[in-house]
Parts: C-alpha cells; structure tokens; sequence
C-alpha cells in the first residue's frame, strides 16, 4: 500500500473509532438491545486491529512496506531528476559549444590568391589610333549633326586609301571586341555556374547547420519534459501553482509541528530547487518516523490485547452470572456481586495499562457501568427467582435506562457472537472499507 492511502486509511479508521467509542458510551448507558452492544464491541477490536495491520504495513521492512516504497520512489525519482539534470547540463554546453563555432569569423586570406584571371583588352591600342588619326571630331563621339557634312565628304572621298584603311582598322577593332567580349560572356558564365552551385550547396549546408541547432534545442526540450514530469510527481506541478503540498505527506514532514502550506513556484528552475530540497525533507522525515511509527505499532498491539483482555473479563463475567441465574437454585446476591468485584478490579488493571485516551474511554464506560449494576444490586436486599431469565429482568436491575451488563431477558453471551478475528464492522455509525 502507498504510504499516502495508508496514512489516509488509518485517519479514517482512526475517526471511525472515536465514533464507535461515543456509539458505546451511548449504547451501555441507555435502554438499547443487548446485540447492537456486541456489534460495537466488535468493530471496537476490529478497528484496533485494523490500524495494527496499517502501522505494521507503514513500518513493514520487506519491500511491501508503505515508508519502505515511498523512500524508494523518493530515491528513484531523485536518481533520475539528478541524471536529467547532468544530462541537460552536458547538452547546454555542447549546445554553447557549437553557437561559438557557427559565430565564428574564419580567415580564408590565403585561398583567394590561388585562382587569378588576366583579361587583355587587344582592340584599345588599335581604337585609339584610329581615333588619334581621324580626329575625335569626325567620330561619332562628336556632336551628331556635323555627320551630314561627313557624310559629303566620306562620298567625296570614297576611292581614296585613306578611307579603305579606317575601314579595315575598324573591322579588326570590331573582331578584337567581339572576340573579347566572347571570352568575357564565357567567363561570366562560368561565374553564373558556380555562383548557383555556391548558392545550392550554402542552402544545403545551412539547412544541416540549423538542424543540428535544433537537435540540440529538441534534446533540450525532452530533458525539461523528463525533469516537468517528475516534478510533477513530487507534486511541484506548474498547473498547481500556489497550491500546498499533498495533505498527507505535508502532514508527515511537519509532523508535531504547526503545518504551513508550501506553495509551488511555477518557474521550472524554483521548482527545481523546491524539489531538490522536498526530496531531502521527505526523506529525512519519513526515516525519522519509522520509529514513531513503531512506538504506534506497539500501542496499537497494547491497546488490541488490553481491549480483548478486558472483554474476556467481561464475558466471562457475564457467563457466570447467566449460568448462575439459569441454575435451578436461586443465587445470593453475593453470589453475583463477588464475580463482579473481581471483574471490576481486573478492569481496573486493565484501564491503568491503557495508553490510548479512546480505549480508556471504553474502559473506562464498561467499568462504570459494572460498577453502577454492583451499586444497583447492593442497594437491593432481595434474591433472583429463578424463573427471571425468561420472565423478565431481575427486580434489581429495573430501571429507565439499566446499565448493560448482559443480565436481563434480551442477554445474548458475547461468546456466541463475537470471535476476536479482522472483519468488516457491523455498526451502522458507518461502514469501514479495507483495500490495500
């Protein structure tokens, strides 16, 4: 059983008991059947021996037990937030590690001699000789409205050399040009070439970068979903921010203490630390506590054996008080009170035994109410018929509210109905429901 169902089935086993010890008290002072008495009785040493099965359960060192399991799960979920956070530790440095070297500023100087092109422009020797020869002003370079008079004079002077050569000098500056841009265009294509295939491969070399980035922020991300999980099992959850503790374990480390609400912080680094020193407080309580849980085992066990001693005495007291009323001849009223003494003083061994301010209670209500029969019976000088039992109650007994000792016409022996075993309770006060 977990130890917070168990510590919260014995506060309900706990409640149900001072319960039953009121419906007791109720049911030996006041005219109510003899058999609702032994169902209380009963579920008295049921409840008594339900919280001996709950402390030995809590206490328990096998791998079963309540205080043993919640430190183990203590020490696991503490083992596994410690490795999650070594872990996020080594991924946030890696992670540091490559934004340094993808920010890094790399000197490539020596490679950007190696490949070097020489263009020569061969036809401006030859364009600027024609030029000097003809004169920039005769070019059309020059204002274009003075073509007209070249125009005239270039038909003027058609057959002369002078105009065959300028036109031979030009057409082998066209084809110098020509050929150069030719080999410009080649290169530039070139270029155009590489250009895309550097722009394709920086795009795929990027796109692995970023990845490998985002592998680190995704490793990053399933370690905080890993450290949120555990502390929400340690109830540090973000949803439950402001809230107190689980009641129950809040309880257990604060125990004979005052009890303060501890709330949740909601930053995951807060709830971290909350939960770093919640597992150090928990474990510490919860080892502290086991032999507080043991003192209560034992006075569990004392306060079950004192309670079936104490109804031993009284149904003994009660079968030899019926026999002695069922017997063919008339007992004294010695003969009744004597075993009543005797009871009376065994119960009051018993009640100074007695730890458990509930059991007292009920010791101490089964005492006064033998004692007020043994006053009722004293005050009467007269003797038992022997016919009463099935008659009626003794004459001595009579009363508004006689006190339940088991001597009258309803006296049903304790030994008929109750065996000291675990059961469920028969009281209607409630019903106890047992799990593990």
């Amino acid at each position: 059983m977990h130890l917070e169902d168990a510590l919260y089935k014995k506060a309900e086993i706990e409640e149900f008991l001072r319960t039953l010890a009121d419906a007791h008290q109720s049911i030996l002072f006041n005219d109510s059947d003899t058999a609702d008495l032994d169902r209380v009785r009963r579920d008295i040493r049921i409840c008594f021996n339900d919280l001996c099965l709950l402390n030995g359960i809590i206490t328990s060192s096998n791998e079963n037990g309540s205080i043993k399991r919640e430190l183990a799960r203590l020490e696991s979920l503490g083992s596994k937030l410690s490795k999650l956070l070594d872990k996020r530790t080594v991924i946030e440095q890696k992670q540091r590690q490559w934004k340094a070297l993808v920010e890094h500023k790399r000197d490539w100087t020596d490679f950007k001699k190696s490949d070097t092109l020489t263009l020569k422009a061969n036809y401006h020797e030859l364009l600027n000789f024609y030029v000097d020869k003809v004169g920039i002003e005769k070019t059309s370079l020059w204002d274009k409205e003075s073509d007209h008079g070249e125009l005239t004079e270039a038909r003027a002077e058609f057959e002369t050399k002078e105009l065959l050569d300028r036109y031979s000098l030009l057409s082998l500056c066209q084809s110098e040009v020509d050929r150069e841009i030719t080999q410009l265009e080649a290169i530039l294509a070139t270029f155009k070439k590489d250009q895309s295939f550097i722009t394709e491969e920086r795009k795929r070399t990027k796109s692995r970068v970023n990845s490998i980035g985002s592998q680190f922020q995704e490793d990053l991300n399933a370690v905080n979903v890993s450290i949120d999980k555990i502390l929400n099992k340690l109830g540090l959850s973000d949803e439950q921010a402001g809230r107190a503790l689980r009641p129950a374990l809040l309880a257990l480390i604060t125990r004979s203490k005052e009890s303060t609400a501890v709330p949740t912080p909601k930053d995951i680094e807060s709830r971290i630390s909350a939960a770093q020193t919640l597992l150090k407080v928990q474990k510490d309580a919860l080892k502290a506590d086991v032999t507080q849980y043991k003192k209560d085992l034992n006075r569990s066990e004392h306060s079950r054996n004192l309670w079936d001693n104490a109804l031993s005495k009284i149904q003994e007291l009660e079968r030899v008080s019926k026999v002695k009323i069922s017997s063919g001849s008339d007992p004294s009223l010695s003969e009744l009170m004597i075993p009543m003494d005797i009871t009376i003083t065994e119960l009051s061994g018993i009640l100074s035994e007695a730890k458990s301010d509930i059991l007292t209670k009920c010791l101490e209500n089964e005492k006064e109410v033998l004692v007020q029969a043994r006053q009722q019976i004293g005050s009467r000088d007269i003797s038992v018929p022997k016919h009463a039992v099935r008659a009626k109650s003794p004459s001595f007994l009579s009363g508004t509210s006689p006190p339940k000792t088991g001597l009258n016409r309803d006296f049903i022996p304790i030994t008929s109905q109750m065996s000291f075993q675990s059961g469920n309770s028969t009281t209607n006060v409630g019903k106890l429901k047992k799990e593990d």
